[in-house]
C-alpha cells in the first residue's frame, strides 16, 4: 500500500506551512548544477543576523560548521528513539534537529522535522520511521554538500560584512 496525504491527514506539507513573510535581504545557498546535483537550500538570513549581533561573521560560521558536523549525530538519536518507540526522547531529538535547522536556515530539514513531530505526536511510530527516511535523505544531502555550502556561506557573510569594494570614479 502506498501512503498518501489522505491516508495520514495529520501529515503537513512543510512548504505550505513555512512562513510567508521573510525579511530582506535573503541569500539562499543553492547551485546552478545539473538537475539532481543541486546544493541543499540554506537560507543565510539567520546567519547574517548572528553576524550583526556579534560584530562579525565568525560565530555564525562556527555555528553553521557545528550544525553540519552534528547532523548525523542528531539523526542517529532520532532513529534510536523511533526504534525504541519512546515518544519523549523522539520528540526531544527531533526538536533538537528542527531548532538547529531553523537557526541554520536549513528549511527542508526543518520542514521534514515538523512532519515527523506530527507523526510522533499521533503515536504513529511506523509512519514516523518512514518519514525519518525522508528526513535522513535531506540530512545526507546537506552533510554531503557541507564543504560547498560552508564555503559559500563563508564568502557571502564575509563579503557582506566588509561590503563591496569601492568603485572608483573618474575625476574631472
Amino acid at each position: 500500500m502506498i501512503a498518501t496525504t489522505e491516508t495520514y491527514p495529520f501529515r503537513q506539507d512543510p512548504v505550505a506551512s513555512a512562513p510567508t513573510h521573510l525579511p530582506e535581504p535573503r541569500e539562499v545557498v543553492s547551485s546552478d548544477s545539473p538537475p539532481g546535483h543541486e546544493l541543499p537550500v540554506l537560507d543565510l538570513q539567520n546567519a547574517w543576523d548572528i553576524s550583526v549581533d556579534t560584530g562579525g561573521p565568525d560565530l555564525a560560521i562556527n555555528f553553521l560548521t557545528d550544525y553540519m558536523n552534528l547532523l548525523h549525530v542528531r539523526m542517529f538519536r532520532i532513529l534510536a528513539a523511533l526504534t525504541a518507540e519512546d515518544p519523549e526522547p523522539a520528540v526531544n531529538a527531533v526538536l533538537s534537529l528542527k531548532t538547529s535547522s531553523s537557526i541554520a536556515g536549513a528549511l527542508e530539514i526543518e520542514g521534514s522535522c515538523g512532519v515527523l513531530l506530527a507523526a510522533i505526536a499521533a503515536g504513529n511510530f511506523q509512519l514516523a520511521r518512514v518519514l525519518a527516511v525522508d528526513l535522513g535523505d535531506h540530512v545526507d544531502r546537506m552533510a554531503a554538500a557541507a564543504p560547498a555550502v560552508l564555503k559559500h556561506a563563508n564568502e557571502y557573510l564575509y563579503h557582506r560584512a566588509i561590503g563591496p569594494s569601492p568603485v572608483s570614479t573618474p575625476s574631472n
